[in-house]
């Protein structure tokens, strides 16, 4: 179903509408799209946001950004009202926004991923923390009785705290990007000090994978994005140092050695040794171990 924008905007001189909307326990808006830029924001309660093949949760804080066009729709929980507070907006609008502001870069373009910092998924939504939260929400009622009680100069105040607004969930992003990649790093460390642990196990992407919790190309492009070498580059290096040791301090067989660190393949434990360190297993032997007494 396809909302017409004549319904929120009755002023073609100002593209820009804010209302608030209660949910009743287990009340849903059916599936629908409109040709305006929608920003929602839970005050309070929990549901779920609908957005085109997908259901996201949906509590205090969350920010939720719909495009034009985008098929999406609510539903509150079955126990919980939810209290959502939308602020509509055209094209118009953001145009004068970028005259007002030219400066702010995040202006320029009219959609919501140069708004917010490059967000490659749009349809997902932004976490506020309790500090946030409190902030966005006062700001967002202040809009409210603005654009309701429509005194002297409303519509630039209007504007100004729309950049102020904009302003603050693009930093919010910054920050929640940031946790997240710190989060990632201290992650992928666990990960790392597990096949340090483990390295003789028959450690494969596969499984690795399923130990961080992701999926295999997510693992991969994580691991090497954090780490700077891919998983089985970095598994190999650790077997490869603790056959080096054995090599060194004991006299056991070379094939022998190979099974020890976690290989089953005795072709592919010398290639792989002699690639990393340039000599083959006996010759580094031949020339690091020490002398072993009968």
């Amino acid at each position: 179903m396809k909302l017409a924008s004549e319904t929120f905007f009755n002023n073609s001189a100002f593209s820009f509408s804010i209302f608030p909307y209660t949910f009743k326990s287990n009340e849903s808006i059916h599936l629908h799209y409109h040709e305006f830029f929608e920003l929602g924001y839970v005050m309070n309660g929990t549901g779920y946001h609908l957005y085109m093949d997908n259901i996201y949760p949906i509590k205090q804080g969350d920010v939720l950004l719909i495009e034009p066009g985008k098929l999406h729709g609510y539903q509150s929980d079955k126990t919980d009202p939810l209290y959502v507070c939308n602020v509509l907006f055209q094209l118009p609008f953001l145009k004068d926004i970028a005259d007002i502001q030219r400066n702010l870069s995040c202006f320029s373009n009219p959609g919501f991923a140069p708004l917010l910092g490059d967000r490659e998924n749009i349809n997902e939504r932004l976490a506020l923390t309790g500090l946030e939260h409190l902030e966005i929400s006062l700001l967002i009622k202040k809009m409210m009785n603005e654009y309701q009680g429509k005194e002297a100069e409303y519509q630039l105040l209007i504007k100004a705290k729309f950049i102020e607004l904009f302003t603050l969930l693009r930093r919010s992003t910054r920050s929640h990007e940031v946790d997240v990649r710190s989060t990632e790093v201290k992650w992928m460390e666990e990960v790392c000090s597990y096949i340090n642990m483990y390295y003789n196990d028959p450690l494969s992407l596969d499984k690795m994978s399923k130990v961080a919790g992701m999926s295999k190309s997510n693992f991969t492009s994580k691991f090497k994005q954090t780490i700077g070498k891919t998983f089985v580059e970095y598994r190999n290096e650790i077997r490869i140092k603790a056959s080096c040791d054995l090599l060194r301090e004991t006299d056991m067989k070379i094939i022998n050695i190979a099974n020890e660190v976690g290989f089953d393949d005795i072709s592919h434990f010398i290639r792989t040794f002699k690639q990393l360190t340039r000599v083959t297993p006996s010759e580094y032997r031949k020339k690091h171990s020490q002398v072993w007494l009968n």
